[in-house]
């Protein structure tokens, strides 16, 4: 008896082909990752260049901070200390100090140099969402989910001063919430932004609130002066990004083209004060014209949120942290995409084919039809092919051998329960019976082929020898 033939072809294809393919794909005239860091094991939050560009962090719900060297690409420290996950991590204007804030409600200050902890800081209730310190490095400044902002001595580790966040005129968890800190250029304002849609301005000089921003109607998650201090960059759930004139604080624009779900998690300004950078909560950034207001371009990779983006301090190159794990690196100069070698992986499992392009792909694949001891066979062909030359961006199409099952040991089965168990496998079956008597289901099988334990094509005739 044969299986049900178009039963068999479906199972065939799905048994047989899976892709990987790599996953940047350019919209608009977007440029492409030049890199992808990985190491983190879960969402990474945060990340922050170094003031001479040399060093990347970046803080993960993974409980660690990791320092990448921006020369290699390569990680060269892990530091450990957080019990929680880390949520914001920000360099001090000299360069020598790492501040991170952690949802165990901690600050600790790591020294770059020697990559240990130097202190802790502690006065927070709840988790620390942001930190940054002032031009002149002498204060850090926290947000936290508990409704303040604190201002630390750097010399000292000691609060100097709690700044009161907006208060919690709803009965929800987190009304109050700080999201987000950041000091303008000159270091005279502090900016906050917040979980009831309010950004607020506070006079450094004095510690005290001096205006309240209004417009968003959701969280407000980031916040970016520009470089020469005249513009604040907001950025909310709401899908918008306001653009706001610090000396008169009035709204002067607004950034639309975020749909839906796609809530505006990061902003950065370029070192230029030209361009602006967004990361989204559908994985994407957006690159904006400041003086238009006008998308220049949509950088796709990422395959989840991405949290966080910072540009180098030279301006070319765009860092973006992300909820798959992973950081990528963007040339924001020159549009050109990495070229790369596609792999020899003919002969190899797709474990295998996974490993060898690890870092530039993503890993897809099918569960098959057919249940049972089947076995998908080695790749036998693949495009682009080895060692050609594609952008990243390329799919690459890896096609395996027909599949094989291994053929159960059917012997002291009747013959009813053993063309049973050959057909669950959608194999041929055959039954051998001696002269002048027919087959007899419950005759037991005192003999079969192909052997135990063999391994044959789908659709393979498997004999069976009826007492």
């Amino acid at each position: 008896m044969k299986p049900n033939a178009d039963r068999v072809q479906r199972a065939m294809v799905w048994l047989g082909v899976v892709w990987l393919s790599l996953v940047t794909t350019p919209l608009l005239s977007a440029q492409q990752a030049t890199n992808t860091l990985q190491g983190h094991t879960s969402s990474v939050g945060s990340v922050a260049f170094s003031p001479d560009g040399k060093t990347l962090a970046s803080g993960s719900l993974d409980t660690t901070i990791k320092l990448w060297d921006m020369t290699t690409g390569k990680e060269r420290a892990t530091l450990k200390g957080h019990t929680e996950r880390v949520l914001t991590v920000a360099f001090s204007p000299d360069g020598k100090t790492l501040a991170s804030g952690s949802y165990d409600g901690t600050i600790k200050l790591w020294d770059v140099a020697t990559d240990k902890e130097r202190a802790t800081l502690k006065g927070h209730t709840d988790m620390v969402s942001s930190v940054a310190f002032s031009p002149d490095g002498k204060t850090l400044a926290s947000g936290c989910r508990d409704g303040t902002i604190k201002l630390w001595d750097v010399a000292t580790d000691k609060e100097r001063a709690t700044l009161k966040g907006p208060p919690a005129s709803r009965a929800e968890p987190g009304w109050g919430a700080v999201h987000c800190v950041t000091y303008s250029p000159d270091g005279k304002t502090l900016a906050s932004g917040n979980q009831d849609h309010t950004i607020k301005l506070w006079d450094v000089a004095t510690d005290k609130e001096r205006a309240t921003l209004e417009g968003h109607t959701n969280a407000v998650t980031s916040l970016a002066f520009s470089p020469d201090g005249k513009t604040l960059a907001s950025g909310s759930y709401d899908r918008t990004i306001k653009l706001w004139d610090v000396a008169t604080d009035k709204e002067r624009a607004i950034l639309k083209g975020h749909t839906e779900w796609r809530g505006v998690i990061a902003v950065a300004f370029n070192p230029d004060g030209k361009t602006l950078a967004s990361g989204n909560q559908d994985g994407t950034i957006e690159l904006w014209d400041v003086a238009t207001g006008k998308e220049q371009a949509t950088l796709e990779g990422h395959l989840q949120l991405v949290c966080s983006v910072a540009f180098s301090p030279d301006g070319k190159t765009l860092a973006s942290g992300s909820d798959d794990s992973t950081i990528k690196l963007w040339d924001v100069t020159t549009g050109k995409p990495e070229m790369v070698s596609v792999p020899d992986v003919i002969g190899l499992s797709f474990e295998q084919a996974e490993s060898k392009f690890q870092g530039k792909l993503q890993y897809q694949r099918y569960a098959p039809v057919i249940t049972g001891k089947v076995k998908i066979g080695a790749i036998a062909d693949q495009s682009p092919a080895k060692d050609q030359r594609v952008p990243i961006g390329t799919k690459v199409t890896l096609r395996a051998e027909a599949p094989s099952i291994e053929v159960p040991n059917l012997v002291g089965k009747t013959v009813g329960d053993a063309l049973g168990d050959i057909r669950s496998l959608k194999l041929n079956d055959e039954v051998k019976v001696g002269p002048n008597r027919g087959v007899d289901m419950w005759a037991p099988v005192v003999q079969q082929s192909p052997e135990p334990g063999t391994r044959v094509a789908a659709g393979a005739k498997v004999t069976i020898t009826q007492q």
